[in-house]
């Protein structure tokens, strides 16, 4: 796992721990968005599925995500489009145990 976390002043500026997660039709791995929207929600985040891109007044916090089904998968987060924060994994599976590392070593 590597991250480059969000910063912790992103906590004051988003104190309703509002998210958007754009959807990737590509992903390979089934469980993905179901396993990471829980790994977002149990760090109190409220979690808005959504396609393509949003305007950034309708969904200043977004992330971005790729998984494959040979373990490695990427986590991109935006705050007003800007880039704030990444983490990559690789191994042989990304377990739901693995993804909530990852979003916990992410956000405040």
């Amino acid at each position: 796992i590597r991250v480059k976390p969000v910063p912790g002043d992103l906590a004051a500026k988003n104190p309703g721990k509002g998210i958007c997660m754009l959807t990737n039709p590509n992903v390979a791995v089934a469980d993905f968005l179901d396993n990471y929207r829980a790994a977002l929600q149990s760090r109190g985040y409220s979690v808005r599925v959504v396609q393509g891109n949003p305007q950034v007044s309708a969904c200043p916090f977004t992330s971005r995500y790729v998984a494959y089904a040979n373990g490695f998968a990427s986590i991109d987060l935006y705050w007003e489009g800007q880039p704030v924060g990444s983490g990559l994994h690789s191994s042989a599976a990304v377990s739901t145990e693995a993804l909530g590392v990852l979003v916990s070593r992410l956000l405040p």
